[in-house]
């Protein structure tokens, strides 16, 4: 990919227009990005796609009656 010194524009529509142009005049520009769309550009990283934020597991049914049990066998 050569710099050729340009502005990408002041604001984000010239922004993404300029890129655009230099995405169908630079095609060396599709190894370092991953999707260009209308939300922007995402760049390739090698790393695999993050995961979502899962929260913490729940317990399954077997461990949560395991629990209740001990605490039978507690008061007694």
């Amino acid at each position: 990919m050569t710099s050729r010194g340009t502005s990408l524009g002041v604001n984000r529509h010239d922004a993404y227009r300029a890129f655009a142009k230099r995405w169908e005049q630079e095609p060396e520009l599709k190894n370092y990005v991953k999707r260009f769309d209308g939300d922007g550009a995402v760049l390739k990283t090698g790393k695999g796609e993050p995961m979502p934020n899962q929260g913490e597991p729940k317990k399954s049914m077997k461990a949560g009656a395991a629990m209740s049990a001990t605490k039978r066998t507690d008061k007694a």
